[in-house]
């Protein structure tokens, strides 16, 4: 028997727009097809909600960062540029090494 999750309705808008930022990361062109794959399995199982998906979990997402974060070598102090991430996660209760992290293709220089 699957579980259910509870859903808020002001929380589908966010289901949706999580949907379609792996359409968005689908059609990028340094997606592999193993996480185009696993991609869809994350969408179909944030489809589905509020019943759970067993044996999927994960995410997929991207970070932008500037040049100077970019190209920070670590050493102190650390640098006052911009980095933000945008990620969806699953968790169906399964533990699953199957997250991903997506450098989309145009936003160079890949952040560390």
């Amino acid at each position: 028997m699957r579980n259910k999750f509870q859903i808020l309705p002001e929380e589908q808008p966010l289901i949706e727009a999580a949907i379609k930022l792996g359409d968005w990361l689908w059609q990028q062109e340094s997606v592999t097809k193993r996480q185009k794959q696993f991609i869809k399995e994350l969408q179909c199982a944030l489809s589905n909600l509020p019943d759970s998906t067993p044996d999927v979990s994960g995410g997929y997402g991207f970070s932008v960062c500037d040049n100077e974060v970019a190209t920070w070598d670590g050493v102190m102090p650390v640098p006052t540029g911009l980095f933000r991430e945008w990620f969806v996660y699953y968790h169906s209760g399964v533990e699953n090494d199957g997250s991903i992290d997506l450098h989309p293709a145009g936003f160079n220089p890949p952040c560390p």
